[in-house]
């Protein structure tokens, strides 16, 4: 997993894995899938509508080669979901540790370039003057980090080692200066609302005192951070131009992005069928900026309503597996993330973001291998126990 946070090439290093690794288990048949019907009959059905729309398009070439990436990126969810089935805890720690990994290392070569510590690979890991370390776009750069902040400020709060702490400390401040100086105004939407749901869920469940760790932690990050970045915008101009230009509507909001929303969104209404996937640039000239405008307008009607299906039955499951019993911090972490992206799609087209298939498989797994519980959920049970029988001893004191 550290090699996807090197994605500026295409086809990354990433995806050769992956897919060598889907054909081995094609072959071998190692990996395990529960209750997989309902959810592969909407993904069946969802390919087989965005290949019907392949029928109507103008530039097929284009359309099939955006249709096989999109049909390698289910087979990636199809893979983690069998790998985190099969293999459970184990599972979701190799591949966060190893996304963490990648996520620190795009982030720290990618902001020594920009604050100038370092002169490695400018047109590289900039564009224009903005961060996307190992990635070709910020934008995508940015939300890739988000799922790594909530996972190791949850490890800030719950580990007792110091050096553990700090390791995850300096991971979050790397990753969140990656973050920031992607300039990324959908990022930083997404991390709000990933944030602040990642809270909400956690405080259902676990212990105050626990509640309130995580939350002096989460508070400790947001004064270093925004000290760090006052210190560096008062010290480094174009830091704070680019920071004020960035948090506001940029002209091309007005002149192109809701324009071409518009256009597409014509397009889509008067193609049942759509025009073709990914014949938006090529035959249009139009930059999808919205996910679900995407799919209506190339895939057609059908392609979102069973798209929106599967989206909603995800977040559903994420939902009882977050919230439930079990508590599993994976789940939590990916419920969070997902309702970010999901906001973000809004605003730009993700269907093509390896993360997010990656998010979608964690919803899918069975619930016996969500995670082990968390400990802080398991303590408040414990108090609830406990409190339960001091009073059913003090009744029998009482009428004894």
């Amino acid at each position: 997993m550290a090699l996807n946070g090197i994605v500026f090439i295409e086809p990354a290093p990433v995806d050769y894995l992956i897919m060598f690794l889907l054909v081995s288990d094609v072959v071998l048949g190692r990996l395990k899938y529960w209750n997989m019907n309902l959810v592969g009959l909407t993904l069946f059905l969802f390919v087989g509508s965005t290949f019907g729309s392949i029928l109507v398009a103008t530039d097929v070439v284009r359309a099939f080669h955006f249709e096989l990436i999109t049909l390698y990126l289910i087979g990636s969810w199809l893979f983690f979901v069998g790998f985190f089935n099969t293999y459970g805890e184990r599972g979701f720690k190799v591949v966060f540790a190893g996304w963490t990994v990648g996520a620190a290392v795009t982030s720290l070569v990618g902001v020594v370039q920009y604050l100038g510590i370092m002169d490695i690979c400018a047109d590289l890991l900039l564009w224009g003057d903005r961060v996307r370390g190992l990635f070709k776009d910020p934008n995508v750069f940015g939300p890739f980090l988000i799922p790594i902040l909530l996972y190791n400020v949850y490890n800030m709060e719950q580990y007792q080692s110091l050096l553990k702490r700090g390791v995850s400390f300096l991971v979050v401040l790397v990753t969140g200066a990656g973050l920031i100086f992607s300039f990324s105004r959908g990022a930083w939407l997404a991390a709000a609302i990933s944030f602040s749901i990642f809270i909400g869920i956690r405080s259902i469940n676990i212990h105050k005192r626990a509640l309130l760790r995580m939350l002096m932690v989460f508070l400790l990050v947001v004064v270093l951070v925004g000290g760090i970045l006052t210190y560096l915008t008062s010290e480094l101009n174009h830091i704070s131009e680019v920071l004020y230009s960035r948090a506001r509507l940029q002209p091309y909001d007005y002149t192109q992005r809701i324009p071409m929303e518009l256009t597409a969104l014509r397009l889509g209404v008067h193609n049942v069928f759509g025009i073709g996937p990914g014949n938006l640039e090529t035959v249009y000239g139009i930059a999808a900026q919205n996910l679900f405008l995407r799919i209506l307008t190339e895939s057609g009607w059908i392609a979102l309503v069973v798209f929106l299906t599967f989206l909603s039955m995800t977040v559903w499951r994420s939902c009882r597996h977050a919230l439930g019993p079990t508590g599993s911090v994976w789940q939590q972490i990916t419920l969070a993330s997902l309702c970010g992206i999901i906001a973000e799609s809004l605003v730009i087209d993700t269907l093509h973001w390896r993360h997010l298939w990656i998010l979608l498989a964690i919803a899918w797994t069975g619930q016996r291998n969500s995670g082990r519980p968390d400990r802080s959920c398991i303590s408040v049970r414990s108090d609830c126990r406990r409190s339960g029988q001091e009073n059913g001893i003090r009744t029998l004191r009482t009428y004894t």
